[in-house]
């Protein structure tokens, strides 16, 4: 029997040859932005024995770009859909490679480093919230797990190249290079790139009947019917309107609950009120709580595993390369796993709920499973093969709670990802001084730090599983 879903062609297929070209820009865009991130926790090695940084000076300069991004998320999400995502995108690329251009230039002063290191963060913080409001207003839902699969594989790209080039050069001429690079794609986006108006979807992609399974749930065409636009930062609204519970909309406001949620939203300020939607619905919590572990498990790799093989395992500094081994893994499972749930879509007729539950259950457990047996390791080649595991496995997010954002909120996934990447943002704030300062206190031993990533995957995957949903929300 032909499933309802493969019916809607052209929701699968793709929608214009533009999709290449969007694609190609803003996968282009995380390449850079993932080489640029990944460049100090390598060059930190043979700068901290230039310049005599300590363990704890380590850790405050690898979490200061996290302070910079967290501070330009929720500004990031309304500058996209008020400016115009080929602005914002523009100014954001060049102002984070300007930041990584200038490193060299005032590594020598601690507090000037620092403040690079904010600034590159304050502009990365815009840069991802725009390519989401690119992708949730001119994709159409069967691109948009293959879009993600390859902004994610580019990003792993990126890291993966940065980390075979700059044991072997200078470490000032990566920083160099990067900026340069970032420079040209700003050149090029502002020369080719045009805005294109938001597709619309037909409801029935969202509410088609599927049969039931514990990774879809039974409640996909009540959420289909109990959709709502949410204004960003209107003034204004409908009489009727009520962007907290859409219930209300629908003369069914009779519930403890609903009188809750109005009576929260009529007495806040409104530079609060405005964000309520975002933050009173479980199922953008169980994105929020899958984005929040992926990003600690990913911060303790990025930012400490060069660190880790030189220092616990005794590996020489000069084999470094090999690191790049994790993001290879992560680049390859990122673009099979776009295609993949695609084709869970298109051929085996799977439910939208029932791909994003998988995948996002795929890249949680299996790098959680992987950290715990990394605290054992002993091996320095063993421990890059566990981490390009969980780096395998972590790539299968891009399809799952990556992916979800636009599906409940198709034209305000940038707003709902800025907020999830903000919560995101803390690990990478919080995993430098603490993995510094669990090292410490542990004399040199690491498990605490994998155990604790380990966990929290584990917990958000649960979080994940039991609250999620595929249709639209907001």
């Amino acid at each position: 029997m032909q499933s309802p879903i493969s019916t809607l062609n052209p929701i699968l297929g793709p929608s214009s040859s533009s999709y290449a070209q969007i694609v190609a820009f803003c996968s282009l865009a995380n390449f850079i932005n993932s080489a640029d991130r990944v460049v100090m926790p390598l060059a930190i090695v043979p700068m901290a024995n230039q310049y005599g940084w300590s363990m704890h000076q380590k850790g405050l300069i690898l979490s200061a770009f996290s302070f910079g991004f967290f501070t330009s998320q929720l500004a990031g999400a309304g500058a996209a859909p008020r400016y115009g995502a080929k602005r914002v995108l523009g100014i954001a690329v060049f102002i984070w490679s300007l930041s990584t251009f200038i490193t060299p230039l005032v590594a020598h002063s601690l507090p000037y480093l620092i403040a690079a290191r904010l600034l590159m963060g304050f502009g990365e913080g815009f840069g991802l919230p725009a390519v989401f409001h690119v992708y949730s207003t001119t994709l159409l839902p069967g691109e948009r797990s293959r879009a993600f699969g390859y902004l994610v594989a580019l990003g792993s790209v990126g890291q993966c190249t940065a980390t075979l080039i700059l044991p072997h050069a200078p470490w000032s001429a990566a920083f160099y290079l990067l900026g340069v690079v970032g420079f040209l794609w700003v050149l090029a986006w502002v020369a080719y790139y045009r805005e294109r108006r938001s597709v619309p979807v037909p409801p029935a992609f969202y509410s088609t009947p599927s049969q039931y399974s514990p990774l879809e749930g039974t409640d996909r065409a009540n959420d289909a019917n109990n959709s709502v636009s949410v204004p960003l930062f209107a003034e204004n609204r409908e009489p009727n309107f009520d962007p907290v519970d859409n219930n209300v909309s629908n003369g069914n406001n009779n519930t403890l609950l609903s009188h809750y949620k109005r009576t929260l939203h009529r007495l806040s300020p409104p530079c609060v009120s405005w964000w309520l939607p975002y933050l009173d619905k479980p199922a953008l919590w169980a994105i929020y709580a899958a984005h929040f572990a992926m990003n600690w498990c990913s911060q303790v790799v990025a930012l400490w595993l060069p660190t880790y093989l030189t220092t616990a395992l005794g590996a020489d500094p000069d084999h470094l390369s090999l690191t790049a081994l994790p993001y290879a893994f992560n680049s390859l499972a990122g673009a099979a796993a776009g295609h993949w749930a695609d084709s869970l879509l298109a051929r085996r007729g799977k439910s939208l709920l029932y791909v994003r539950r998988l995948a996002t259950a795929i890249g949680l457990l299996i790098p959680a499973a992987c950290l715990i047996i990394l605290a054992a390791a002993r091996d320095p080649v063993v421990a890059i093969l566990l981490m390009s595991l969980a780096m395998a496995g972590s790539a299968f997010n891009s399809c799952g709670h990556l992916a979800n954002h636009a599906d409940l909120a198709p034209r305000r996934a940038g707003a709902t990802f800025a907020v999830a990447n903000t919560l995101a943002a803390l690990p990478g704030m919080i995993c430098g001084p603490l993995t510094a300062e669990l090292v410490h206190a542990g004399r040199g031993r690491w498990f605490p730090v994998f155990w604790i990533a380990g966990l929290i995957n584990v917990l958000a995957a649960v979080v994940y599983l039991g609250n999620s949903k595929a249709s639209p929300i907001l």
